[in-house]
């Protein structure tokens, strides 16, 4: 098939023999899913690598230079999730992806609950930890090792900056603008573990948000992971 200087084609099999189609495609027998196959990640990249339309840049500049209610300035971005009861947010500059939860394949002589194991995400094992357990706040998204939930959990995968990581929570809000002006004093009650990992608070769309500093996070990972 041939792509024209300003559309990429591409054949869409996974909606025509895949999990999206008739699921005859002979590839699920080792893929077990489409997100899964180097054929679909192929595809992805064709259309995130193309070049964008014209009006793209002049789009996302308007969209971003928006001014909030009562003239806040909207300079922030973060993804908003819930660990047990706990409500977080993690600057969306680090976050990868949030992905189904699949499930969780242990690794031999654990040295610490908060390593969980690994995932399967779109046919690369990233390491697999507990953010309730690190934090100190219960073992939300704690999903056992060799555990399938299929409870609506989802995974966040991050950046650390030295690999990524996949975090699995009880429940992804979405990513949400915000006023980084508008960051609070973290109170007295966060527990030690959460209390260095924590910029402060955060009061958006009704809910107070932990906004974790992903620098302080990720040390705190990666010392139970050494």
């Amino acid at each position: 098939m041939n792509a024209t200087e300003d559309q990429v084609v591409v054949e869409d099999c996974w909606s025509q023999i895949g999990v999206w189609g008739r699921n005859t495609c002979p590839k699920l027998v080792d893929h077990l899913h489409c997100r899964s196959c180097p054929v679909f990640t192929r595809a992805a990249l064709r259309l995130l690598d193309r070049e964008p339309p014209a009006e793209y840049l002049e789009h996302w500049a308007r969209h971003y230079s928006t001014v909030g209610e009562g003239g806040s300035r909207l300079d922030g971005s973060v993804l908003v999730f819930r660990v047990g009861s706990e409500w977080f947010a993690l600057p969306s500059s680090c976050v990868v992806e949030v992905s189904e939860q699949k499930m969780v394949h242990g690794i031999p002589h654990r040295r610490s609950a908060v390593l969980l194991g690994v995932l399967n995400i779109r046919g690369e094992l990233v390491v697999t930890v507990s953010l309730g357990l690190a934090l100190g706040v219960g073992v939300g998204g704690a999903v056992r090792s060799g555990e399938d939930s299929t409870t609506g959990m989802r995974v966040v995968v991050v950046e650390t900056g030295s690999g990524r990581l996949a975090m699995p929570v009880e429940e992804v809000a979405g990513v949400r603008r915000y006023d980084t002006r508008t960051i609070g004093t973290a109170p007295s009650t966060v527990a030690r573990s959460a209390e260095h990992c924590l910029r402060g608070v955060l009061a958006l769309d009704g809910r107070t948000l932990r906004v974790l500093d992903p620098g302080s996070l990720f040390s705190v990972l990666n010392r139970h992971l050494s």
